[in-house]
């Protein structure tokens, strides 16, 4: 199991697309040489092609207030939160999360491989390094949830009651067509 970059190329063409919507940006006025890093599974719910599930930093939205205590909040069908026991003060904390609703088809082209141990900036490394940790740990789950979410969003005309969520998800068949577009332009 490995980690990749995007290239912003790619992240860019989609996002031009008004259906593509939800297709996560990482990159801001202020971040704008952030990495766009992210999980790269493949086969989910029997699907050929490969997916970038891209990492998210903690935001407020990952906290609720309970009691008057911040509290992370329980993962959902669409987001796997990156939790980490901390020993000093024997809570959990939260070091990002995984977008399973924005997961995202991925031309082999626009991938680079994310080393960990070449990444120059000691802090983040370490934080990647526990991410990683995480996501090894708990891989049938996170593969588990993406697969449910793709058959979900790729059968939601099926849906008598559709969950909330489903609206907010990449629309997965037309992403991989916009993918493949992509791919046959390149060539």
């Amino acid at each position: 199991m490995k980690l990749y970059e995007i290239s912003d190329n790619y992240i860019n063409y989609l996002k031009r697309d008004p259906k593509l919507l939800h297709v996560y940006v990482n990159k801001d006025e202020q971040h704008k040489k952030r990495k766009y890093i992210g999980l790269v599974v493949s086969n989910i719910a029997n699907n050929k092609n490969k997916f970038f599930i891209p990492f998210c930093s903690p935001k407020n939205k990952d906290f609720i207030v309970i009691n008057g205590e911040k509290v992370i909040r329980n993962d959902s069908p669409i987001v796997v939160r990156i939790k980490v026991f901390s020993k000093k003060t024997h809570k959990y904390i939260l070091k990002g999360s995984l977008q399973l609703g924005t997961m995202i088809p991925c031309p082999d082209s626009e991938l680079k491989e994310y080393r960990i141990k070449n990444e120059q900036d000691i802090k983040y490394r370490n934080l990647v390094s526990l991410q990683m940790k995480f996501i090894k740990k708990n891989i049938k789950t996170i593969l588990k949830k993406a697969s449910l979410v793709y058959n979900q969003k790729i059968n939601e005309r099926n849906f008598k009651t559709m969950p909330k969520y489903l609206p907010y998800i990449i629309d997965f068949a037309y992403a991989i067509e916009r993918c493949n577009e992509y791919i046959s332009k390149k060539d």
